[in-house]
């Protein structure tokens, strides 16, 4: 916190006291000086919001992107260097049509009432 987030909290122009962060659990967050600083400054810690790969449409992009590389790969054709690794790559990445990542985002409100009535849960989609 000192040599990045204590600076900032500094140069804001709000009172410190109103601060929020939100903190991923690491146990640094909790140590020593930390947790001075916070309690000093009455920092409001929120807690961390669902990480669920069903609230993150890119990865259900990575889940196709791979799935094309594997069918790629699983032919003759395989990579014989790192320049036509990236080649293939690009290709298949340039290849994701963009209206099944557009039906993807599009799904997020429906996906996000998925979770809420799964009760944080995961869910199957």
């Amino acid at each position: 916190m000192i040599p990045t987030l204590y600076p900032f909290f500094f140069s804001l122009d709000k009172p410190i006291k109103r601060l929020r962060v939100i903190e991923d659990g690491a146990k640094y967050h909790l140590a020593g000086l930390n947790r001075e600083i916070s309690s000093a400054f009455e920092i409001q810690k929120l807690p961390l919001p669902a990480n669920s790969p069903d609230l993150s449409p890119i990865e259900n992009v990575w889940h196709i992107f791979k799935q094309r590389l594997r069918k790629r790969f699983s032919k003759i054709e395989r990579p014989h260097s790192e320049d036509q690794l990236w080649e293939m790559m690009e290709a298949e990445w340039d290849a994701i049509d963009q209206r099944v990542i557009d039906r993807l985002i599009d799904s997020m409100p429906s996906r996000v009432q998925a979770i809420v009535n799964a009760g944080g849960s995961h869910i199957k989609w």
